[in-house]
């Protein structure tokens, strides 16, 4: 019996002609591409925005890796049901700019920055008046602003592995401060007035070229502090007393 003909409509399947099928094929209009990154940027900003809310219901903010490249929370963003977050981690979003909406969080005490490509930080952070602890490590800092040393309530400033080339005067007017790490930067000498921190008891600065007096004194943090605290003191006193350091060369400072 011969084979019966699909019939669709009346009409004879196309196939039975000798006549070639093709697959409906989807054509991308590159008119498009803005309306599917604009879609994209507002998934986002809608995942930044519920992470947030989220966050800020417990004390410790997490929004660390959410690919947030620029700060700009706003008070606003926090929700009514939410509460002013005594800690914050935006660490390892590849965050290059910290926007001034950074002074809405003034009752933070620890703020964690660390693991991005900030090259400095903003003078905003003066608003920050609680903060105890800073950690900016592994970014790309160039220096520090003057609003940092402004914080007289900071204990621990953790800024290792950046490309800082200085320890600014001002910093060192911070009575409180305990901890300091300021290792692998780019750091060539400490200021005569770093020996005014009576309080700094942990200061890490190895992988920084130190010239003055030389390397070996920057061998332990403590010896650095030591030698230090005795080049302060020979500004008070008009004696240098840094028979116990072996130094190479007569540091420039005295």
């Amino acid at each position: 019996m011969a084979k019966q003909s699909a019939r669709i409509g009346g009409e004879a399947d196309p196939s039975e002609k000798g006549l070639t099928v093709s697959k409906p094929t989807f054509v991308f209009n590159p008119c498009d591409r803005p309306k599917l990154a604009s879609s994209k940027l507002l998934f986002k900003q809608e995942k930044i925005r519920q992470k947030v809310s989220a966050s800020f219901r417990a004390a410790n903010a997490d929004l660390s890796a959410v690919f947030m490249t620029r700060f700009a929370i706003k008070g606003s963003m926090i929700g009514a049901n939410s509460i002013v977050p005594r800690s914050m981690d935006v660490s390892n979003n590849g965050m290059v700019f910290i926007g001034p909406t950074i002074q809405e969080f003034y009752m933070m005490k620890i703020f964690d920055c660390s693991h991005n490509n900030l090259t400095t930080l903003p003078e905003d952070f003066a608003s920050l008046q609680s903060l105890e602890k800073l950690d900016a490590s592994h970014n790309r800092l160039l220096s520090l602003p003057l609003a940092v040393s402004a914080l007289h309530n900071l204990k621990i400033i953790l800024l290792s592995n950046n490309e800082l080339t200085i320890v600014s005067k001002e910093l060192c007017s911070m009575q409180e401060l305990r901890i300091l790490d300021i290792q692998n930067n780019r750091i060539r000498n400490l200021p005569i007035e770093f020996g005014s921190l009576l309080q700094l008891h942990d200061f890490r600065a190895l992988g920084n070229p130190f010239e003055s007096p030389n390397l070996a004194v920057f061998a332990s943090g403590q010896n650095a502090m030591n030698y230090s605290r005795a080049l302060h003191r020979s500004l008070q006193t008009g004696i240098a007393a840094l028979a116990e350091f072996n130094l190479s060369v007569i540091p420039l400072e005295v």
